[in-house]
């Protein structure tokens, strides 16, 4: 209660820039955390324009494909917007171009340093990506998303043990993000901790019964137990249509069917896996590869309808 009388307060002293801070905390203390996220956003605003505060306020930020966009007309937020869509195309090299431009006119710029983190962590400079996401962290401790992405970078440095201390820090600041437990699982799955993994599965599904990478968190317990026909079957009840979802899916699906002898299928999804070259499941692992097991698909699914046409 003391905590809620100071926030209230401080209300009568902020410029509008401040209120949306102030209001992001309240919310958060009252757990109505997407106002909380949407109040921060609107927060980080506060450097895209060079107009007073009252005209900073209608900009926000929001996420796309865990990618920071703005709205507004600001030379920084047209800016940001440039390089996030090259980032959505899979352009990574000339999005740091842009980024880093933007970072000349706008310093202290949040979705800069963001952005900036990403991109550099999935062309594998990790150096640089852990430079960019700690200033992000340092000039906005409070935004979750900084903290999910500083753990995505640590387990493609097969760091299991930081990648978990940030997922957590993540869940923390906004629980309701399900795919931060998605994240938690999967870590905790590299570590050979079922139990761990399928209690943060098990809460996503709990939340929304449907929700895709829950379901295939799910089949990935399966499919490492070697339970492949399981695995099928819990892959196939999954909706993709939406199209968020982790592109992974298209990979057990494909093992799962090739170690079932089902090579039409595999081969389908070995190929829908390559459609999105750009995603971040690629970072650690080899296109070339995921083309040899296509080729290899193709092959058996050629001698099995010859096969079968010697047998009829």
């Amino acid at each position: 209660m003391k905590l809620l009388l100071q926030i209230t307060a401080l209300f009568i002293f902020a410029t509008f820039s401040e209120t949306d801070l102030l209001s992001s905390s309240l919310y958060f203390y009252q757990e109505r955390f997407e106002e909380s996220e949407m109040n921060l956003l609107r927060y980080l605003m506060r450097d895209a324009n060079s107009k007073e505060i009252k005209e900073k306020a209608v900009t926000r930020i929001y996420r796309k494909n865990d990618i920071l966009f703005c709205d507004g007309e600001s030379p920084a937020a047209l800016e940001n917007n440039a390089g996030a869509v090259l980032m959505l195309q899979g352009d990574y090299k000339e999005a740091v171009v842009i980024f880093e431009r933007g970072l000349k006119h706008a310093p202290t710029f949040f979705p800069f340093y963001y952005n900036l983190g990403k991109t550099y962590a999935h062309a594998l400079n990790f150096k640089k990506a852990f430079l960019y996401l700690n200033k992000a962290r340092y000039i906005v401790p409070e935004y979750f998303l900084t903290y999910l992405e500083t753990g995505r970078t640590y387990e493609s440095m097969n760091k299991i043990s930081e990648a978990i201390e940030f997922y957590r820090k993540a869940a923390k600041l906004y629980p309701k993000h399900l795919e931060t437990y998605i994240d938690l699982g999967n870590a905790y799955l590299k570590q050979n901790r079922e139990k761990r993994a399928i209690h943060y599965y098990n809460y996503t599904l709990s939340v929304d019964p449907y929700y895709a990478n829950g379901l295939l968190g799910k089949a990935k317990l399966e499919f490492s137990r070697g339970e492949f026909y399981k695995a099928y079957m819990t892959l196939r009840i999954i909706d993709t249509s939406k199209g968020d979802y982790d592109k992974a899916y298209h990979y057990y699906y494909a093992e799962s069917c090739y170690k079932l002898k089902m090579y039409d299928i595999a081969y389908e999804q070995y190929e829908q896996l390559l459609r999105f070259k750009h995603d971040r499941f690629f970072i650690r692992t080899s296109i070339s590869l995921i083309e040899h097991k296509m080729e290899l698909s193709r092959r058996f699914t050629e001698r099995k309808k010859m096969e079968d046409a010697l047998t009829d």
